[in-house]
């Protein structure tokens, strides 16, 4: 899909050579970046990505075809239809390649997170793990940043009067690990 996606966009750009008033490069070239050696790093994760998607390349290829649509150009426009198909595809090989890179890191961190407190393997999600382990502390409050909101769903179904504490002991493998970020602040008075 990437291969067609930059012959479609070296195309536009044959196709188009010597016209007047062309629209930004920056709106037809979606293939030569997702294709730089570093644009599968850069793209972050599948949150990001579909960020991307939605907030940059939907309304730039709108506003590629609004410009091709004003040129009344039929092999322009065949170029477009093609061009939005195979852009289609392409982006969704990323979000499914993404999609699968974020479930293998969770996958791994649970692993991680399980083996650290074996007491944890019965909260089967992170944020059950992160909350079952944080309310088994001493801890007056907790801060949850969340990118969905299932993942708050999940967590006020896990109310502190629901979950299995842990002893304390069996914490303290999870909590000295150093990827664990746990503190403390005094109250403020």
């Amino acid at each position: 899909r990437l291969d067609a996606v930059i012959h479609l966009e070296n195309a536009f750009v044959e196709i188009t050579k010597g016209q007047e008033e062309l629209p930004p490069k920056r709106l037809h070239s979606f293939g030569h970046y997702l294709a730089s050696p570093r644009a599968f790093e850069r793209l972050g994760n599948w949150y990001a990505f579909q960020s991307l998607v939605q907030q940059q390349i939907r309304p730039m290829t709108n506003e590629l075809a609004q410009h091709i649509k004003r040129r009344h150009n039929e092999e322009l426009m065949d170029w477009l239809r093609t061009y939005r198909v195979e852009l289609d595809g392409l982006l969704e090989v990323y979000s499914s390649a993404l999609q699968l890179q974020m479930h293998q890191q969770v996958a791994s961190v649970k692993d991680a997170v399980n083996a650290l407190c074996p007491e944890l393997r019965t909260s089967l999600t992170l944020p059950q793990k992160a909350l079952r382990a944080v309310l088994s502390t001493p801890v007056d409050a907790v801060v949850c940043g969340m990118q969905r909101p299932a993942c708050f769903k999940e967590l006020v179904a896990l109310h502190p009067q629901r979950h299995d504490a842990i002893a304390a002991e069996s914490l303290v493998p999870l909590m000295a690990h150093p990827s664990v970020k746990f503190g403390r602040r005094a109250a403020r008075t």
